[in-house]
């Protein structure tokens, strides 16, 4: 679920926002 967040994260927000995300969560 945790990977599944951060690919879609990719597709919506873009590559810079997602990888903030990913690192914080």
């Amino acid at each position: 679920m945790y990977m599944f967040r951060c690919i879609y994260y990719h597709i919506i927000v873009g590559i810079f926002k997602s990888i903030g995300y990913c690192y914080l969560q």
